[in-house]
């Protein structure tokens, strides 16, 4: 039975010009998925719990990542060739938020500044003594339980879809 004769001169070329924009695609497709997570408010990967609401005063509902995009919007592809895709989250406390973590901030005066602020606008009684508090406490670090909000890591479901577009670029039809 006689097959389909490929012309490998094209079909070469068809695989290199593949191979070339593999990474970069695969990296920026990376990245898009883990910043799904902060739509979600969950890892995206199938059966990842969703995230801990913040304690943080602002109004329920408001989870990590939905106030200023800061950490959301610091994600960058590191590195894309053929040996390595990295994508990376560049906010200092980006790794605390995803593995989860204990921090210990200073007291500073503006932090105190900012706590009387907040104590003069706040409009529960609950609201203006926790602000109160934070403003004339002796302590000079706090010490923050952050839960863990895993955004970025290993996910089956980012690994189907980069499996969908290598399969569907290599598919070759010359």
């Amino acid at each position: 039975m006689p097959g389909k004769q490929v012309n490998m001169n094209h079909f070469g070329a068809h695989l290199r010009k593949t191979l070339d924009k593999a990474p970069r695609v695969i990296g920026v497709m990376a990245l898009n998925h883990f910043k799904e997570s902060f739509k979600m408010q969950q890892f995206n990967n199938p059966g990842s719990p969703r995230w801990e609401p913040t304690k943080s005063g602002k109004s329920s509902g408001i989870l990590i990542g939905k106030q200023s995009g800061a950490l959301r919007n610091s994600g960058q592809v590191l590195q894309a060739d053929l040996k390595l895709i990295r994508v990376g989250f560049l906010r200092p406390y980006a790794n605390t938020h995803n593995r989860g973590g204990v921090v210990h901030p200073r007291v500073t005066p503006q932090m105190r500044k900012f706590a009387w602020a907040k104590h003069y606008s706040a409009r529960t009684n609950d609201e203006k003594e926790k602000w109160k508090g934070l403003a004339l406490t002796k302590k000079t670090r706090l010490t923050i339980k952050i839960p863990k909000r895993q955004f970025v890591g290993p996910s089956r479901s980012l690994n189907v879809k980069v499996n969908a577009w290598l399969s569907s670029n290599l598919d070759y039809r010359g």
